[in-house]
């Protein structure tokens, strides 16, 4: 133990001082030795930045770990593992190879070169990176948009769609459309071969046909698989390589339906814009993160305001425990439970529009044992007035339109502050001070 704090703190003082190269030696002694928080947060900061170190791809074990057991948000750690997966002798050729060939799709043996499937469907930390972190970058991008056509291909062949071997290929690859709301580019004969074989799978699921594990996880990287017969999908049996792909796509949503029924609505959505966003994240929330790291208790929240808006006129509020916290605009969680695991005795109420987003929000807080954040569904234009019926405020009148009509500003809202007092009833001038009730 005497040794690992003695390389920690040499480390730390190498990186301190900008000698990065040394300090990335002795993150992966360190690494090797201790398997700490502290060890792997001192890890995860000295090779952040790097897109590749001299013997980086001898860490490949470790970096899956990292992807996979949230030591950091994957994002972080995506360049350095991008950067050993772009030296591998297949994956590198490939991406120029698809890059070269865009949009043209290269056949898989021409893609991958002999053995190059085979070795693919057998990297662990292609797997890892597919699986928890929206890649990157065109020339990832063409190289699995490629990649996919030519597991479609595989999959729509009578001779080849019962082989097994690439099963986890395909359930990666399908993981990682599906986190990244299915952007990759589709050729017209493409999308017609991928909605054949949709078909395929659903009357097959229909009435108890064949369907091969190859046939589905291609499938599910065209589309979510629980737009076919999800109760047929269950009642299978299938690889256990299968499992997370049908956790994510069919079990998932169908928790984030029934977390939504319990969703309490605190306000009404009427605005345009508003709905226009609400529709918009209805139909895919975003991000669909897959998981994140715990987050360390964070300092006083009076001292966080003056860390991080040192020229904001704050007011202290002196209070340690017992804070409420409001998240506005939550999306799918991300910050309000960042918020919830900082500082656990707060009470956080996270709101949004999307019912979706708040679903998926509630599911994942569930799935890390939360119970300091409640959900609601509420549109922040409206939640501000709501909050203040019945007061009465004082506004300054800065425009008369007429018909008893003014427009205003709440006395202490500052110029740069969007947002409007509509009056009604007023009869005086611009520029004066009117008490009102809201």
């Amino acid at each position: 133990p005497a040794f690992v704090a003695a390389l920690l703190q040499q480390g730390r003082s190498l990186a301190a001082a900008g000698r990065d190269e040394e300090a990335v030696e002795t993150a992966k002694l360190l690494i090797g030795l201790d398997q700490s928080r502290e060890a792997r947060d001192f890890f995860v900061d000295c090779v952040k930045g790097w897109n590749y170190f001299p013997g980086a791809e001898n860490l490949r074990d470790v970096f899956v770990r990292a992807l996979r057991e949230a030591w950091t948000r994957p994002s972080v750690l995506f360049g350095i593992v991008f950067g050993i997966l772009e030296r591998s002798p297949v994956i590198g050729p490939a991406m120029r190879r698809a890059a070269a060939a865009w949009p043209r799709r290269v056949p898989l043996d021409e893609l991958l070169g002999a053995g190059g499937l085979a070795a693919l469907s057998d990297d662990d930390l292609l797997f890892a990176l597919l699986e928890t972190e929206k890649t990157f970058g065109l020339d990832p991008e063409r190289f699995l948009t490629s990649l996919r056509a030519g597991l479609l291909q595989l999959a729509t062949d009578k001779r080849s769609r019962d082989d097994q071997t690439h099963v986890r290929l395909a359930c990666a690859l399908a993981r990682q459309c599906y986190i990244n709301e299915y952007i990759y580019d589709v050729q017209p004969d493409e999308t017609e071969r991928a909605a054949a074989l949709r078909a395929r799978i659903a009357r097959a699921l229909a009435n108890k046909g064949l369907v091969s594990p190859l046939e589905l996880a291609v499938a599910a990287a065209y589309a979510p698989l629980d737009g076919l017969p999800a109760d047929a999908i269950l009642k299978r049996t299938w690889p256990t390589r299968f499992a997370g792909l049908i956790e994510q796509q069919i079990r998932g949503p169908m928790a984030e339906r029934r977390q939504r029924a319990s969703i309490p609505r605190i306000t009404p959505i009427a605005d345009e814009t508003s709905l226009k966003v609400q529709s918009q994240y209805e139909e895919n929330p975003y991000p669909r993160w897959t998981s994140l790291p715990s987050a360390p208790r964070s300092m006083p929240i009076d001292d966080w305001f003056r860390t991080f808006f040192p020229m904001a006129n704050y007011k202290p509020s002196g209070k340690a425990p017992g804070l409420d916290i409001l998240i506005a605009g939550c999306g799918t969680g991300q910050h309000s439970i960042m918020f919830a695991q900082s500082y656990p005795g707060a009470k956080v109420l996270a709101i949004d529009l999307s019912l979706a987003s708040l679903g998926y929000a509630k599911l994942k807080t569930r799935e890390m044992e939360l119970a300091n954040i409640e959900y609601a569904q509420a549109d922040i234009l409206a939640a501000r007035n709501a909050g203040m019926a019945g007061e009465e405020i004082e506004v300054l009148v800065e425009e008369t339109p007429g018909r008893g009509r003014a427009v205003g500003r709440h006395r202490g809202q500052a110029p740069e502050v969007d947002g409007n007092v509509l009056l009604s009833g007023y009869r005086g001038p611009v520029g004066r001070f009117c008490r009102a009730r809201v």
